[in-house]
Protein backbone atom coordinates (compact mmCIF):
# COMPACT_ATOMS: atom_id res chain seq x y z
CA UNK A 1 0.00 0.00 0.00
CA UNK A 2 1.40 3.43 -0.57
CA UNK A 3 -0.43 5.80 1.46
CA UNK A 4 -0.35 9.54 1.12
CA UNK A 5 -0.73 11.69 4.41
CA UNK A 6 -1.22 15.65 4.10
CA UNK A 7 -2.75 18.93 5.04
CA UNK A 8 -4.24 20.66 1.65
CA UNK A 9 -3.24 17.79 -0.81
CA UNK A 10 -6.70 18.15 -2.35
CA UNK A 11 -5.64 20.11 -5.23
CA UNK A 12 -2.67 17.75 -6.17
CA UNK A 13 -5.06 14.77 -6.22
CA UNK A 14 -5.59 14.53 -9.98
CA UNK A 15 -1.79 15.76 -10.77
CA UNK A 16 -1.13 12.32 -8.16
CA UNK A 17 -3.64 10.59 -9.89
CA UNK A 18 -2.26 10.77 -13.23
CA UNK A 19 1.24 10.65 -12.40
CA UNK A 20 0.59 6.82 -11.05
CA UNK A 21 -1.00 5.75 -13.82
CA UNK A 22 2.56 6.75 -15.57
CA UNK A 23 4.02 3.44 -13.46
CA UNK A 24 1.72 0.76 -14.91
CA UNK A 25 4.48 -1.79 -13.62
CA UNK A 26 4.10 -0.72 -9.22
CA UNK A 27 1.31 -2.88 -8.30
CA UNK A 28 0.43 -1.45 -4.99
CA UNK A 29 -2.88 -0.23 -3.58
CA UNK A 30 -3.18 3.96 -3.16
CA UNK A 31 -4.69 5.86 -0.66
CA UNK A 32 -5.23 9.15 -0.04
CA UNK A 33 -5.85 11.01 3.30
CA UNK A 34 -5.94 14.87 4.37
CA UNK A 35 -5.18 15.08 7.85
CA UNK A 36 -7.02 18.18 9.53
CA UNK A 37 -4.91 19.67 12.58
CA UNK A 38 -6.58 20.91 15.88
CA UNK A 39 -4.96 22.80 18.86
CA UNK A 40 -6.47 23.31 22.25
CA UNK A 41 -5.98 25.29 24.61
CA UNK A 42 -3.38 22.68 26.51
CA UNK A 43 -1.50 22.73 23.54
CA UNK A 44 -2.72 19.39 23.08
CA UNK A 45 -3.61 18.38 19.10
CA UNK A 46 -5.82 17.16 17.26
CA UNK A 47 -5.19 14.95 14.10
CA UNK A 48 -8.46 14.67 12.29
CA UNK A 49 -8.44 12.22 8.69
CA UNK A 50 -10.28 12.26 6.26
CA UNK A 51 -9.60 9.86 3.28
CA UNK A 52 -9.72 11.20 -0.35
CA UNK A 53 -8.99 8.31 -2.23
CA UNK A 54 -8.77 5.50 0.10
CA UNK A 55 -12.27 3.82 -0.64
CA UNK A 56 -11.62 3.32 -4.28
CA UNK A 57 -8.65 1.54 -5.71
CA UNK A 58 -6.91 3.26 -8.61
CA UNK A 59 -6.78 1.14 -10.99
CA UNK A 60 -3.37 0.67 -13.29
CA UNK A 61 -2.82 -1.48 -16.26
CA UNK A 62 -0.24 -3.92 -15.93
CA UNK A 63 1.58 -5.60 -18.81
CA UNK A 64 3.41 -8.74 -19.11
CA UNK A 65 5.28 -10.20 -21.95
CA UNK A 66 6.85 -13.25 -22.31
CA UNK A 67 8.85 -14.40 -25.69
CA UNK A 68 8.60 -12.66 -28.34
CA UNK A 69 6.20 -9.78 -29.24
CA UNK A 70 6.14 -8.27 -32.44
CA UNK A 71 2.99 -5.24 -31.43
CA UNK A 72 1.43 -4.61 -27.72
CA UNK A 73 -1.99 -2.56 -27.97
CA UNK A 74 -2.67 -0.95 -24.91
CA UNK A 75 -6.23 -0.23 -24.04
CA UNK A 76 -7.15 3.39 -21.60
CA UNK A 77 -6.86 2.91 -18.31
CA UNK A 78 -10.28 3.20 -18.02
CA UNK A 79 -11.87 1.14 -20.14
CA UNK A 80 -9.24 -1.61 -18.31
CA UNK A 81 -10.74 -1.21 -15.47
CA UNK A 82 -13.90 -1.60 -16.69
CA UNK A 83 -12.87 -4.98 -18.58
CA UNK A 84 -11.33 -6.43 -15.72
CA UNK A 85 -14.46 -5.60 -12.51
CA UNK A 86 -17.41 -3.35 -13.35
CA UNK A 87 -17.87 -2.55 -10.21
CA UNK A 88 -15.40 -0.81 -7.80
CA UNK A 89 -14.27 -2.37 -5.05
CA UNK A 90 -12.55 -0.98 -1.69
CA UNK A 91 -9.21 -1.13 -0.37
CA UNK A 92 -11.18 -3.45 2.63
CA UNK A 93 -12.37 -5.26 0.10
CA UNK A 94 -9.14 -6.36 -1.46
CA UNK A 95 -8.08 -7.22 1.88
CA UNK A 96 -10.42 -9.23 2.51
CA UNK A 97 -10.63 -11.29 -0.96
CA UNK A 98 -6.91 -11.46 -0.34
CA UNK A 99 -6.73 -13.52 3.04
CA UNK A 100 -10.04 -15.57 1.81
CA UNK A 101 -7.86 -16.40 -1.44
CA UNK A 102 -4.97 -17.57 1.37
CA UNK A 103 -7.36 -19.77 2.63
CA UNK A 104 -8.58 -21.44 -0.75
CA UNK A 105 -8.20 -20.11 -4.35
CA UNK A 106 -11.56 -20.98 -5.41
CA UNK A 107 -13.47 -18.44 -2.04
CA UNK A 108 -13.21 -15.61 -3.45
CA UNK A 109 -15.06 -16.67 -6.92
CA UNK A 110 -17.90 -18.17 -4.74
CA UNK A 111 -18.41 -15.16 -2.64
CA UNK A 112 -18.84 -13.42 -5.58
CA UNK A 113 -21.62 -15.83 -6.89
CA UNK A 114 -23.33 -15.62 -3.28
CA UNK A 115 -23.60 -11.81 -3.38
CA UNK A 116 -24.68 -11.90 -6.91
CA UNK A 117 -27.56 -14.08 -6.02
CA UNK A 118 -28.28 -12.26 -3.09
CA UNK A 119 -28.36 -9.07 -4.17
CA UNK A 120 -32.09 -8.93 -6.03
CA UNK A 121 -33.45 -9.90 -2.25
CA UNK A 122 -31.86 -6.55 -0.86
CA UNK A 123 -28.97 -7.89 0.72
CA UNK A 124 -25.50 -6.09 0.38
CA UNK A 125 -22.37 -6.37 1.54
CA UNK A 126 -20.34 -4.01 3.73
CA UNK A 127 -16.68 -4.78 4.10
CA UNK A 128 -15.04 -3.85 6.92
CA UNK A 129 -12.64 -5.89 9.47
CA UNK A 130 -15.10 -8.85 7.92
CA UNK A 131 -17.47 -9.19 5.06
CA UNK A 132 -21.02 -8.44 6.70
CA UNK A 133 -24.28 -9.37 4.76
CA UNK A 134 -26.66 -6.77 5.29
CA UNK A 135 -30.13 -6.60 5.16
CA UNK A 136 -32.91 -3.46 4.60
CA UNK A 137 -36.17 -4.81 6.49
CA UNK A 138 -39.56 -3.41 5.87
CA UNK A 139 -39.66 -1.30 8.89
CA UNK A 140 -36.34 0.40 7.46
CA UNK A 141 -33.87 -0.91 9.92
CA UNK A 142 -30.59 -2.98 8.59
CA UNK A 143 -30.42 -6.64 9.61
CA UNK A 144 -27.09 -8.37 10.11
CA UNK A 145 -27.40 -11.74 8.30
CA UNK A 146 -23.87 -13.13 8.87
CA UNK A 147 -20.62 -12.19 8.84
CA UNK A 148 -17.39 -13.94 7.50
CA UNK A 149 -14.22 -12.91 9.24
CA UNK A 150 -11.05 -13.08 7.56
CA UNK A 151 -10.03 -16.44 9.32
CA UNK A 152 -12.65 -18.11 7.39
CA UNK A 153 -15.36 -18.41 10.42
CA UNK A 154 -18.97 -17.43 9.77
CA UNK A 155 -20.99 -15.97 12.67
CA UNK A 156 -24.65 -15.17 12.93
CA UNK A 157 -25.05 -14.44 16.13
CA UNK A 158 -25.35 -10.72 15.52
CA UNK A 159 -29.09 -11.86 13.55
CA UNK A 160 -31.72 -11.77 16.60
CA UNK A 161 -30.34 -8.24 17.59
CA UNK A 162 -30.62 -6.36 14.53
CA UNK A 163 -33.70 -8.62 13.32
CA UNK A 164 -35.63 -7.45 16.80
CA UNK A 165 -37.58 -10.38 16.09
CA UNK A 166 -36.60 -13.18 17.79
CA UNK A 167 -38.68 -15.99 16.46
CA UNK A 168 -38.14 -14.87 12.89
CA UNK A 169 -34.60 -14.70 13.51
CA UNK A 170 -34.77 -18.51 14.94
CA UNK A 171 -36.54 -20.06 11.89
CA UNK A 172 -34.13 -18.11 9.73
CA UNK A 173 -30.78 -19.80 12.01
CA UNK A 174 -32.68 -22.99 11.95
CA UNK A 175 -32.92 -22.79 8.11
CA UNK A 176 -29.23 -22.39 7.67
CA UNK A 177 -28.15 -24.90 9.90
CA UNK A 178 -30.37 -27.53 8.67
CA UNK A 179 -29.26 -27.17 5.23
CA UNK A 180 -25.34 -27.16 6.00
CA UNK A 181 -25.63 -29.79 8.61
CA UNK A 182 -25.02 -27.59 11.89
CA UNK A 183 -26.68 -27.37 14.81
CA UNK A 184 -28.11 -24.31 17.27
CA UNK A 185 -25.63 -22.32 19.75
CA UNK A 186 -26.33 -19.82 22.11
CA UNK A 187 -23.37 -16.89 23.07
CA UNK A 188 -23.95 -14.20 25.09
CA UNK A 189 -27.83 -15.27 25.18
CA UNK A 190 -28.08 -14.79 21.44
CA UNK A 191 -29.05 -18.02 19.19
CA UNK A 192 -25.67 -18.64 16.30
CA UNK A 193 -25.44 -21.28 13.81
CA UNK A 194 -22.48 -23.84 14.69
CA UNK A 195 -20.87 -26.94 13.53
CA UNK A 196 -19.12 -29.35 15.60
CA UNK A 197 -19.23 -26.80 18.20
CA UNK A 198 -17.57 -23.54 16.51
CA UNK A 199 -18.94 -21.46 13.65
CA UNK A 200 -18.95 -23.04 10.74
CA UNK A 201 -16.28 -22.01 8.24
CA UNK A 202 -17.28 -20.24 4.77
CA UNK A 203 -16.34 -23.14 2.72
CA UNK A 204 -19.25 -24.78 4.14
CA UNK A 205 -21.27 -22.61 3.26
CA UNK A 206 -19.83 -22.19 0.22
CA UNK A 207 -20.32 -25.81 -0.79
CA UNK A 208 -24.23 -25.11 -0.11
CA UNK A 209 -24.89 -21.96 -1.68
CA UNK A 210 -28.41 -23.19 -2.39
CA UNK A 211 -29.03 -23.41 1.36
CA UNK A 212 -27.73 -20.24 2.23
CA UNK A 213 -30.18 -18.41 -0.61
CA UNK A 214 -33.14 -20.23 0.36
CA UNK A 215 -32.77 -19.32 4.04
CA UNK A 216 -32.39 -15.50 2.84
CA UNK A 217 -35.44 -15.79 0.57
CA UNK A 218 -37.73 -17.57 3.22
CA UNK A 219 -36.85 -14.61 5.54
CA UNK A 220 -36.98 -11.68 3.45
CA UNK A 221 -40.52 -12.56 1.90
CA UNK A 222 -41.80 -13.49 5.39
CA UNK A 223 -45.14 -11.64 6.39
Amino acid sequence: MVLVLGDGIRSELHALYEGLQLHAGFQFTFAMVELSIYENEDNEYLAIPRTLAATHRVERGVVRFEGMVDRVDLGSVQSIAQTHEQTTRSISSDVFFSAMSRIDKAIPEKIQKLLAELEPMGVYPEFKKSLILRWGTPTGDVANLAYVQRNGQVWTDQVSDSLGDRDVALNYLRELASGIGGEMGEISGRPYVTQFGKAPQVGVLLENLGVMFAAVKQLTTAK
